[in-house]
Parts: C-alpha cells; structure tokens; sequence
C-alpha cells in the first residue's frame, strides 16, 4: 500500500542557548510520521545574517529513533557570525520532501570574545615549527592589519570577502596572499585551494619565515589550515592529534570533511606523505570529577580560580581527548583539559589523572561539567555519539561580593 500521503512533519523545536553567541550549539529536533517503507533523510537548512536566501547552509540530520510509524530527527547549528539567522527544516523520503515554516534564530555578538577586541593571535605548533626555523601564528583579521608591529614576515588571509578592507601599502615588505574561503564550519574547504594554502605555508615556514595565518576570528578557516600543516609536514603524526594540538595551543573548530583533505590522494601526492597511521584504540569506560564535589553547589567570588581534577578509565592503547563544559564567563566555553598528569591501572583497565583551572567571570547559577573520547569528531563536534560525560555538573552560586572561597584540587 502507498502510504506516501502520510508522510508530515508533526513537530520541530529550535533550542538555543540564553543570549545565544557564535559557534554556540543550536539544537534543531524534528518529530515525523513515515509515509512508505523507504529511507528518510532530515536537513537544517539555514541562512546566515545577510546571506542569499536562494544558497541555504545544508546541514544533515541524525535518525535518534522510530516508532509506530514516526521517526524523530536531530542536528546542530553552530552560526558563526552575529545577527538573525533563518531555519527550516526540509525531510526528504523517497520522491517526495517537505519543507516547515522559517524560524528566526537571534544571535548575539559578545564583546567579551577576544578576537572582536582586536589584534588576537596565537602561535601554534611552536616545537615543531621553531626546529624548522620558522614560527605559525593563527589570528583574526585585525591581526593582519597589525602585521607590521606584530613582527609577521608573510601573511595568508583566508577571509572570504574581506581583501579590500585589508590596506596593502600599511603591510610594508610583508609577503602577503589572498585566498578566501567561504565561512561557516559546515561548510568544506575546497580541497586543490586548501592544498594550495597548505603548500603556500609551509615553504614559507620552511624558510624561517614568522608566519600569520588569519580568517575574520581567527577560528574555523585559519584553524583549519594550521592542521593541515601540520599534518602534512608529520607524516609520523595522525591527523586528529595534530588537531588536539593546534586546539590546545588556540580555541579553533575544524571545517567540516578537513579530515577527508589529509587523507585525500592529491594531499599526499603535495606533500609526499603515506596513509596516517591509526590514533590507538580508546574505549572510554567512566569519567569522574573528583574535585570539586560533584552535585554540591560550591559559593565562588568573580575571578576566583575554579581548579578541577577529572579521573578518566578506559580499555584500549591510546590517549583520549578531555575536556571541560561551563558556563562560568557567562556563556557555553568548552576548554582543552590538557595532558594528563597522572597515570595507572585498575583492574586491568588505563586510568588517567587531569588537573586544571578555569576564571569565572559571570555571576549567578552556574555549571561545570567534563568528557572524554577518543581522539576525533568527538573534540569538535558537541553532539559527537562518542563523547562520554561526566554524570552530572558541578554547581556554583557566583558573586561579586562575597569574601574569596577556595576550591582548590585535593
């Protein structure tokens, strides 16, 4: 029997953080009735503040479940400018597809991100690249109009659309190069232009040359290329744990399918790598928080140090990636736990010790919590199946006025 007449979407819901910032998740969740016995696919089709409504960012959708004969979707946006952004949800089954109404998703710039105060940059990769002779720099678009004083001898900007607010005669002797690419983490480097940066990089890196590489943050495009020197320079290296630490050098998200560059046929042919080897096995058993008290609501003062420990236990041959969840700045921040300090073994199992510390600068209720996975997806990706959290948060009750509490690691 043809059921595709049933086929309808009974409800959708936008999730957004309060204040909503960039690169923040959005959480889009889509319940529908199945019409005939095919596979169903669910997109978030969004467009950007001042964007062409006609070219919508095309996000694929998770299948979470289905039952008598309704199926529930999911997916995340992660706007990464400020302003209104417009969603729909399109499912598509078989021949037919079906489209909701638009939804406006308000999103706040935050004079609290480093990059929209100024010149902000980061070097990355220092060990390696200093051994070469050269040093990269990873930073936002007002870095490149401070090149000069910022002592950068190359620049390669990345930003799409942004070249003529750059004033070419102000970079003196600077070795400079344009090649944008489109922003928006979802959408895929192209790969001949992403190779040709990468090659663009490294010959001057090679050359001792202090290196700037800049988006419009400093973030997704320009974080990304740093990978890709990366790895294409350690070859002995797999990709995601150059990934882990560029992030852990500077806060960058990775463009969607940058993975899939490093392994591409054309990425090795440039730079004459083998096939990277596999990360190691890592099956994430348990996380813990073991300071401070997990469930108890601890009282803190604004610019107190909130030091953490997380205990990790695990089965397999590699490192896992860990990492913090909170909102003590006032807003979602997910920060790198860093190596682990200590190590061993419980009943045939790895555990790992991570120590840490993170300012609170908001004040009111707020929450910490942590997670482990594999080196992966998993460290950019919030919604990543693989990541294991910490069962519940740590809470705190943030003032300006109260005498200084500590919460220092026992």
């Amino acid at each position: 029997m043809d059921r595709s007449a049933d086929l309808a979407i009974l409800s959708w819901e936008v999730r957004t953080p309060v204040d909503c910032r960039p690169r923040e998740p959005v959480r889009i969740d889509v319940h529908a009735r199945l019409g005939e016995a095919a596979p169903l696919h669910g997109d978030i089709l969004a467009v950007a503040p001042d964007a062409d409504p006609r070219r919508p960012q095309e996000l694929p959708m998770e299948v979470h479940g289905a039952r008598e004969g309704t199926v529930r979707l999911g997916g995340t946006l992660r706007p990464t400018a400020a302003g209104d952004w417009k969603v729909r949800v399109r499912i598509r089954e078989a021949h037919r597809e079906l489209l909701t109404e638009e939804r406006r998703i308000a999103v706040t710039s935050s004079s609290d991100e480093p990059w929209e105060k100024g010149p902000f940059a980061k070097q990355v990769l220092a060990d390696y690249w200093q051994q070469q002779g050269g040093a990269l720099w990873v930073g936002n678009l007002a870095s490149l109009e401070h090149a000069v004083e910022l002592g950068f001898d190359s620049a390669l900007n990345l930003a799409e659309g942004m070249d003529h607010l750059v004033d070419k005669g102000a970079l003196g002797g600077i070795d400079y190069r344009y090649l944008p690419f489109a922003d928006g983490g979802h959408i895929p480097l192209p790969c001949t232009a992403a190779i040709e940066g990468t090659l663009w990089l490294i010959q001057r890196l090679r050359a001792g040359k202090k290196t700037l590489v800049n988006c419009r943050a400093g973030i997704g495009r320009s974080g990304s290329l740093a990978v890709l020197a990366g790895a294409a320079e350690r070859t002995s290296v797999g990709f995601w744990e150059i990934a882990a630490q560029v992030k852990a050098d500077k806060d960058i998200y990775l463009h969607v399918d940058t993975d899939r560059i490093a392994a591409d046929s054309r990425f090795h042919r440039a730079f004459g790598g083998a096939d990277r080897p596999p990360s190691g096995s890592v099956n994430v058993k348990r996380v813990e928080i073991v300071d401070p008290c997990v469930g108890s609501t601890i009282q803190l003062m604004t610019g107190s140090p909130v030091r953490v420990a997380v205990r990790v236990v695990l089965e397999g041959t590699g490192l896992p990636y860990v990492g913090l969840r909170h909102d003590l700045d006032g807003y979602v921040r997910e920060p790198y736990a860093g190596a682990p300090v200590a190590s061993s073994r419980d009943n045939g199992k790895r555990v790992f010790t991570y120590r840490c510390a993170v300012g609170s600068a908001a004040t009111g209720q707020r929450w910490l919590t942590a997670f482990a996975a594999p080196l992966g997806r998993a460290i950019f990706d919030v919604d990543a199946a693989d990541r294991r959290w910490v069962g519940s948060n740590v809470y705190f009750d943030v003032s300006k006025d109260m005498k200084s509490r500590s919460t220092s690691v026992g």
